[in-house]
């Protein structure tokens, strides 16, 4: 039976990479600026392989900037010398960005205007992985200003790994340029809330809260296909 399972794989994978190889695969590259509550960007390259006249498959690989911004009243837990417990709000700001790492896998759909315009439509799941970032809170206690950063993974991003859903919508002109609309929402509970010891105050810990707790994202995209 194992070596069923392995025979079948292969063959399937024998069969995909024969067809892509035989079909017109299509190659594109674009830019996209993108708004993740604050505005970041992206760069990567995907490919087109035809199903047919209208139907295609478009897997890709990019590189993404989120940039995300929360800003609320942060609760502040104080413990005196007696250990009473005392709890404060100021108003904070969490500004956090990272580099990600982005496999979209789409299936589209595109239709003909003319000889001149081509109008897709796509939908599937993207992969994306964390590989560094910095997070800051920025404090106002009664006109006070204070910054502190802040360790990454422990206190903005819960997972490096984040799974998730992906549409988009492109205007293909003249066969090679492309402009379009993207959208992403997440699966994955990726931001969290937190607590953080102030520098200095060992008896004094900050509530971060994490605002949305999944990554969305929307943003044009910019490319050619060769």
């Amino acid at each position: 039976m194992r070596n069923m399972k392995i025979k079948i794989y292969l063959l399937a994978i024998f069969s995909l990479t024969s067809y892509i190889l035989n079909a017109k695969v299509n190659v594109g590259i674009e830019a996209m600026p993108q708004f993740s509550d604050k505005l970041s960007w992206g760069a990567g390259v995907n490919l087109e392989i035809p199903l047919g006249n209208k139907l295609y498959l478009s897997p890709g690989l990019s590189y993404s900037l989120r940039h995300r911004y929360n800003q609320s009243l942060i609760e502040i837990t104080k413990y005196s010398p007696e250990g009473d417990m005392l709890t404060s709000y100021e108003k904070a700001s969490l500004d956090v960005k990272s580099n990600n790492i982005n496999i979209p896998f789409l299936v589209g759909y595109k239709g003909y205007i003319g000889s001149a315009y081509t109008i897709k439509a796509a939908g599937g799941i993207y992969y994306a992985y964390c590989m560094s970032g910095k997070s800051k809170l920025t404090m106002d206690d009664n006109g006070n200003i204070s910054q502190m950063l802040l360790p990454f993974i422990e206190t903005a991003i819960a997972k490096r790994s984040d799974f998730g859903l992906c549409f988009e919508a492109k205007c293909l002109f003249y066969k090679h340029y492309q402009v379009g609309l993207n959208l992403q929402h997440g699966l994955t509970k990726i931001y969290k809330g937190h607590y953080v010891q102030v520098i200095n105050d060992p008896l004094s810990f900050h509530r971060l809260g994490p605002g949305i707790q999944f990554h969305q994202s929307i943003g044009l995209s910019l490319g050619y296909l060769f």
